[in-house]
């Protein structure tokens, strides 16, 4: 399901989390990279981003 968010106008979408909480996400795929314990890059495949990672308002929608 896409929408908008609502304190930046990006598209999102939606996905639940194990514990079955809703989480934004990204609608334009990016590359993801796995990082190994050393800090190198282990793999990399392309993704949705968490949308907390870009809004510049994320503080005020995460939830504790």
């Amino acid at each position: 399901m896409s929408d908008h968010c609502k304190s930046c106008d990006a598209v999102i979408l939606w996905a639940k989390t194990i514990a079955g909480k809703s989480m934004p996400l990204n609608a334009k795929k990016t590359r993801v990279l796995v990082l190994n314990p050393s800090g190198n890059i282990d793999r990399s495949y392309f993704g949705h981003e968490s949308h907390f990672a870009t809004c510049t308002n994320a503080d005020a929608w995460r939830k504790t």
